[in-house]
């Protein structure tokens, strides 16, 4: 299923006014959204809330469309649409991925790749559900700006 932008636009200001994560009064002066360029701040927050809105009520189809092209997670390539959405509705059939509750950022560190092209490692702390029982996560996301947008991809640190 394909969203054009106007729709995933009014969704992610909708997500924005009913979900918990960072407010728009934060935008302006949050010191952690310092690495983001100011005029880029509140759709930066916009796209955050947006995929751990659909992260939490389970739209993988609309998931992968914020994924970055410029995926780099394990494999190196990005994952095809098909194979992205099988392995979360696995996950949640096996009561394996945790549903995110609530998320608060905690820091954001911008690096530049080879190109020159920012690459921003977000971090955050996550209230989810696992296996019937609410637990504190950490939440760490790699965002880009491709063809004017936002786009994100999940990775994990091993602690």
């Amino acid at each position: 299923m394909h969203v054009d932008k106007q729709t995933m636009r009014v969704l992610s200001v909708l997500c924005i006014l009913i979900i918990p994560g960072i407010s728009m009064g934060q935008v302006k002066n949050d010191k952690k959204l310092s690495p983001i360029p100011p005029s880029m701040r509140e759709r930066f927050v916009e796209r955050l809330n947006l995929y751990y809105e659909l992260k939490r009520t389970k739209q993988y189809d609309k998931l992968y469309d914020l994924l970055s092209e410029q995926y780099s997670g394990v494999t190196g390539e990005r994952p095809r649409r098909e194979g992205f959405i099988r392995a979360y509705q696995e996950l949640d059939a096996e009561g394996r991925d945790a549903v995110p509750l609530k998320w608060r950022l905690k820091k954001v560190i911008k690096e530049l790749d080879d190109s020159g092209n920012g690459t921003y490692f977000i971090f955050l702390d996550v209230k989810a559900r696992y296996k019937g029982e609410k637990i504190d996560d950490k939440g760490y996301l790699e965002a880009r700006v491709e063809n004017g947008d936002w786009y994100l991809r999940e990775y994990y640190v091993e602690t």
